[in-house]
Formats: structure tokens, C-alpha cells, sequence
């Protein structure tokens, strides 16, 4: 008898994943979708093609008020494939904090801005730099939050945004570049 009567019931070694979608944005003509996320509603202006820091075809979105919780943008569609509990999620991205026009959290030039990047109820940040390219990739997080596996309350859109003390000031810029969203799922599912 080998002990099988009972049949398996789980995998017993991790499985690999299958690339299902890739989303790249393209910011040289448009927002590509997105749109402004704010908590108390202040318009957010949003300019396709700009240059800053050195890099061309950046999409700039300048807080039109000072932001009193949060602030950012989002893309409720056209990211991924029927998202679901369980794919895996590795997102990198360029991020530029402008204080040109107005400050971002303290005013502080040299402090650093807590960046979020969220899908659905999954997210993480990243501490970003004022006035300089930072590269975002969530697989070298240390929390590594949204490369695990989703959590519940998936959803098709993606958030990339700041709080607390982190929010900008009025005339305030982000500059996002060279945004890719690729979505995984084990190849038991796929």
C-alpha cells in the first residue's frame, strides 16, 4: 500500500507562472485612461508627451488644490485580463516628484515622499525622491506586497498615489514614464 487511498488534495511544490497580460501605458498622445483619484474631489490636470529630468514622453499631473488626504491617479480599465484571487502582479515604472510649482508633503526639498501603488486591496510604496527619476519595481519592495499572490477584492484597475503628511501642495507635479503592469497566474489556473 503507498498511502494514496486518500487522494491529493494540494500541490506539493510551488508551480510556474504563465505571463497571461502585459499592460504598457503610452503617455506620448494621451493619459492613456487615466484620471485623477482624489478623496476630496480636486481636479487633477493631466498632460500627455512632456519632458522633465532628462526623459521625453512622460505623462505630468499637477494637483490643481492643496490635497487634504489622498491624492493620485487611476486606470479602472484595459489593465488586465479577468484579474483573480490568486495572479501575480510585477508592476516598474519611472517616477517624477516635482516641487517646481508647489511642494510635496513638508516642503522639505532633501525628504522623501511615500508613493503607493495599489490594485484592489493589494498595494504597496516606496519612498520616492523629490526632483529626480526614481525607478519603481515592486519586485524589489521589501514588502513585496503586490508581487504575492492578489488578495481579495480584486479589481481590474490600478492606483499610484500619496497620503498623509506625503500629499502635494497646490501646482504640486508627478511625472509617471515607462508604466508596465504584468499579470501571471500558475499555470494550474491558467
Amino acid at each position: 500500500m503507498l498511502g494514496l487511498s486518500n487522494g491529493i488534495t494540494s500541490v506539493s511544490a510551488p508551480s510556474s507562472r504563465v505571463l497571461l497580460n502585459t499592460y504598457t501605458a503610452d503617455f506620448t498622445s494621451d493619459a492613456d485612461g487615466f484620471g485623477d483619484l482624489s478623496h476630496n474631489d480636486a481636479a487633477a490636470t493631466f498632460t500627455a508627451n512632456q519632458s522633465i529630468g532628462g526623459q521625453d514622453g512622460c505623462l505630468k499631473i499637477i494637483a490643481e488644490t492643496n490635497e487634504s488626504t489622498l491624492w493620485g491617479i487611476r486606470k479602472n480599465s484595459g489593465v488586465f485580463t479577468s484579474v483573480r484571487e490568486g495572479d501575480y502582479i510585477h508592476v516598474t515604472c519611472k517616477i517624477y516628484l516635482d516641487t517646481t510649482g508647489g511642494a510635496w508633503g513638508t516642503g522639505d526639498a532633501s525628504a522623501v515622499v511615500p508613493i503607493y501603488m495599489a490594485m484592489g486591496s493589494t498595494y504597496d510604496n516606496m519612498n520616492v525622491s523629490k526632483n529626480t527619476w526614481v525607478d519603481w519595481d515592486s519586485e524589489a519592495l521589501p514588502s513585496g506586497a503586490l508581487d504575492s499572490d492578489l488578495a481579495t477584492g480584486v479589481t481590474p484597475g490600478i492606483s499610484i498615489y500619496s497620503i498623509n503628511t506625503a500629499r502635494p501642495a497646490e501646482h504640486a507635479a508627478m511625472f509617471i514614464k515607462d508604466l508596465v503592469v504584468k499579470q501571471y497566474r500558475s499555470q494550474l489556473f491558467a
